[in-house]
């Protein structure tokens, strides 16, 4: 059988170094995949093109590049030797936009077959990491020297052979103890931290047993002078021909410093982080290519994402469609350019609503003006927004004011003031209005009107300067026609010729508006506060409660008048008066001891204890206090009430002996039913058993007889029924309580009770359907339920209409944190308006033309209600009735049922 055969192009491709097959034309017949990836371009494209078209240009340019590859070709080409060229540069850029610089070397080689050039092979080899190790060189001994000298690090070398340890001059610099060679490592160990030498020695030591090369060590040193310096401390492992250690090389850095700075930027960036968390805009702040780093809490309660869903990009599914292109827009441009970003646009909140906001964002640029991160902020103006967008212009003009120029400036030239020169503040404050070459009075009318041209006249006659501080200035709005507001601190400053002569005016002007609308709305502020002050004082004199205030250590510094009605002290006397002398002596400790829990954890403080009044009587009191805390979660204060429960407390006692005695009558009252129904059973077992053997042996001659005997049967049928019932009745309540719940499938228990009742089932040919796939498991205590089933059964089928098949259905369902499970039959109704009220009262019945006890619907509202449910029934006179029970699932409540006009809810 012949060999199969060589797969040359897989042998070619799987090379690992990148190759090129060419034509003596020097044309590309073949290319590997190693080279495409070079080339980043695929086989289909480079096959069949000159060489020359497709080599990338090396950092020596184009030009260079052709040349040397034209005449390395042209010399294999002539020569038919192999050419290796020289080590070429290569600048790539990367995906993210870097460049990686890389070192190339390629070797030609000739294929001759018969005397005759058939192709040339193109080998590329990276020699990167030669170029670059050869380029670093090796340190020779004065290499070394030069170094330690030259170092700011302290340089240390121990032989652990001999244990003799060397230091550099700069150990003596940074910790003032001597350097050069030292008999062994005493000096560092000695003045090592005692918290870091167990760590130090235990991280060396694992070095040393390991195959490991590096020690990196973080520890405090002692200095000559008694400080301590943080240090971080780098270390060679030179090691043995058996492997062990013999020798470190190190470096001690003192980080000090760095270690302090990084601390104070961990705190500011702390204050930041909580600056921006007190912010009421929605905050954020990203890197340098717009990514978001960071949301404060505004951002989750308004939209309801989370930080994996916002960061990065991810905002841009929360903007309205509509506005997602001008924002991305005008974000990268300004991400590109380093200027400020604002912008307006829609966000959706949680509720799938959009609301109007305006964002804004700053660059934070280090020293080099190189942006560190951006900060914005985006403020809602959803309501009113026409207003706002006033408000934003005077914010972006006055922003410019201060970021930019830091005033108005204009030039006045002649008697008549005609406008000479205005810069961009001025040119913002008075638009297009202010134009060189028109007098002043002529571009501002509103200015003359105001009386500012007049002074102007002056300093232009008198030479003599004027000031103007906060001055009141009307300036008229291009856009309204109407007069605007402005407060300037401005001056007229002559302008002097080379002669000293009068040429006109230097006028200099700095918006003053919002210092004084500052100014006026903190005096506002403050007489808010004042009256708030006044006025909560007069509310919690008006407090039916003992109020009062302490400080931050606890100590009581005000009262309310409340006090002074209760305790009979005069609020002057207060001031130093010890609160608790008026606390009952059997409850001092008890308060103390909770109130200084309170004040250690700075968490709200209740207690219920009595106080004295004035009259020495005592009353109870529940008492509350809370922290009032600043930005910094500390506490400034306490607010703390004391309201009277005296007679709630009386109140409650009443309640728990009314509550022990219900307990202790209903257990009497079981206990009766019990052994009422026990003590009765024998006795009417007795009646039957004398009246069965009466009416087998007794001969009646009186025709009524057979009727007398009958009714008689049914009454002791109803006598046994009753006992029944109250025994199971006491049942249920030993069963409450004496069995646990466990999880009932409710198909197997369905099965049980209708077996149960086959015979019933079969004589009126009932159809009973079930369906417990929406809930087929359910809590509960099974006998009981059981119970309920086969009284809400044997009910649909003692009631049946008499006319039509008897139809049940039992399904069950899951409503809101608790399972229905529901009794539908088409039997003869209730009249729930009749009898709605009475539905569940003990031996009450709806029907006569059956015997019964009255005790089956009391006895399932019972057993239901014990354990936290209720019963719902919807009935209809000649249509049938439906049951349906409501049991709480675990951890859950039940509601009351709605009310509704044909719902009769328990």
């Amino acid at each position: 059988m012949p060999a199969e055969a060589v797969d040359f192009q897989l042998i070619f491709d799987s090379l690992p170094t990148p190759n090129l097959l060419l034509s003596p034309g020097l044309v590309v017949e073949a290319v590997n995949e190693a080279m495409c990836r070079v080339l980043r371009r695929p086989a289909a494209e480079l096959e069949g093109q000159e060489l020359l078209t497709i080599l990338p240009a090396s950092a020596a340019g184009p030009e260079a590049t052709a040349s040397l590859w034209r005449a390395a070709l042209l010399d294999v080409l002539a020569r038919q030797t192999v050419r290796t060229l020289d080590i070429q540069r290569y600048d790539l850029p990367r995906a993210n936009g870097t460049i990686s610089t890389r070192y190339w070397q390629a070797t030609l080689r000739p294929i001759v077959q018969a005397g005759q050039l058939r192709h040339l092979v193109c080998r590329v080899l990276d020699v990167t990491e030669q170029v670059t190790l050869q380029a670093q060189g090796s340190f020779s001994q004065e290499s070394f020297s030069l170094l330690t000298q030259a170092t700011h690090d302290a340089i240390w070398d121990a032989d652990l052979r001999t244990g003799q340890v060397w230091r550099n001059e700069m150990f003596t610099t940074l910790f003032g103890y001597p350097g050069g060679i030292s008999a062994d490592s005493t000096l560092w160990l000695e003045h090592l931290h005692p918290d870091d030498r167990a760590a130090v020695e235990a991280g060396r030591e694992a070095v040393f047993a390991s195959t490991a090369s590096v020690i990196n060590d973080q520890y405090r040193f002692q200095r000559a002078d008694g400080s301590w310096a943080e240090v971080v401390d780098r270390a060679y492992v030179v090691r043995g021909a058996d492997g062990q250690a013999v020798r470190l090389l190190g470096a001690m850095q003192d980080v000090t410093t760095q270690r302090q700075a990084e601390r104070v930027l961990q705190q500011s960036n702390a204050r930041f982080s909580r600056l921006l968390e007190a912010l009421p805009q929605m905050a954020w702040t990203s890197h340098p290519g717009g990514g978001v780093t960071y949301y404060n809490q505004r951002w989750y309660d308004f939209t309801g994402g989370t930080f994996a869903e916002l960061q990065d990009w991810g905002w841009e599914r929360f903007i309205h469609p509509d506005d997602l292109p001008i924002t991305i827009t005008r974000w990268q441009e300004a991400i590109r350019q380093g200027t400020p970003f604002e912008t307006e646009h829609r966000w959706r909140n949680r509720q799938g609503d959009y609301r109007w906001f305006l964002a804004r964002a700053e660059a934070v640029t280090d020293e080099t003006g190189a942006i560190l991160l951006w900060v914005g902020s985006n403020t809602d103006i959803h309501d009113g927004r026409q207003l706002r967008e006033q408000l934003l212009e005077k914010d972006r003009l006055l922003h410019r004011i201060l970021g930019q120029v830091p005033a108005d400036i204009a030039t006045l030239l002649g008697p008549d003031h005609t406008i000479g020169f205005v810069n961009e503040g001025m040119q913002r404050l008075y638009g297009s209005r202010a134009v060189p070459g028109r007098p002043i009075a002529e571009a501002f009318p509103e200015v003359a009107d105001q009386g500012f041209v007049a002074i102007m006249d002056q300093v232009y006659t008198t030479g003599q300067p004027h000031y103007g501080i906060e001055q009141l200035t009307l300036i008229e709005n291009e856009q309204t026609g109407q007069p605007e507001t402005h407060y300037l601190d401005f001056t007229y400053q002559p302008l002097l010729d080379e002669t000293g002569r009068i040429q006109g005016l230097l006028v200099f002007a700095v918006e003053a508006t919002e210092r004084v609308l500052t100014r006026r709305r903190a005096q506002a502020l403050d007489e808010a506060v004042r009256q708030r002050e006044k006025e909560f004082t007069l509310l919690a004199d008006a407090m039916p409660q003992l109020a009062w205030m302490a400080g931050p250590d606890g100590r009581i510094f005000w009262y309310n008048q409340r006090w002074h009605e209760y305790t009979g002290i005069s609020l002057a006397a207060m001031a130093d008066w010890d609160w608790t002398t008026m606390q009952h002596p059997d409850y001092i400790a008890g308060v103390q001891e909770s109130w200084a829990i309170a004040l250690a954890a700075s968490q709200p403080w209740t207690y219920t204890f009595p106080l004295r009044g004035q009259d020495g009587e005592y009353r109870w009191f529940l008492s509350r206090a809370e922290p009032i805390l600043n930005e910094q979660g500390e506490v400034v204060r306490w607010f703390g009430t004391n309201t009277d429960v005296t007679e709630a407390q009386r109140v409650q006692q009443q309640l728990k002996q009314q509550n022990h005695e219900l307990r202790r009558i209903n257990e009497d009252l079981d206990s009766f039913v019990y052994t009422a129904s026990h003590d009765l059973k024998q006795p009417i077992n007795n009646m039957a058993g004398i009246f069965e053997e009466l009416t087998r042996t007794a001969y009646f001659r009186d025709p009524d007889a057979m009727k007398l005997i009958t009714m008689f049967e049914r009454a002791l049928q109803q006598i046994y029924d009753t006992i029944y019932n109250l025994s199971e009745l006491v049942q249920v309540q030993k069963l409450r309580h004496e069995l646990p719940t466990e999880p009932v499938l409710l198909e197997n228990l369905t099965r049980e009770v209708l077996s149960s009742m086959g015979e019933q089932l079969a004589n009126v040919r009932a159809i009973v359907t079930t369906d417990f796939a929406a809930a087929p498991l359910v809590v509960f205590v099974r006998p009981n339920l059981q119970s309920v089933l086969y009284n809400l059964i044997s009910n649909a089928l003692k009631y049946a209409a008499p006319k039509r098949t008897p139809r049940i259905h039992i399904w069950s369902s899951q409503e809101d944190g608790h399972i229905v499970i529901g009794v539908r039959d088409n039997g003869l109704g209730i009249d729930l308006e009749r009898f709605g009220g009475q539905l569940f009262q003990l031996f009450r019945r709806f029907h006569d033309h059956v015997s019964g006890s009255g005790m089956g619907l009391y006895l399932v509202n019972r057993i239901v209600q014990s354990y936290g449910g209720r019963v719902e029934v919807v009935s209809e006179l000649g249509q049938g009735s439906t049951f349906r029970i409501h049991i709480p699932l675990a951890g859950h409540s039940l509601d009351a049922a709605p009310s509704e006009e044909q719902i009769y809810s328990i």
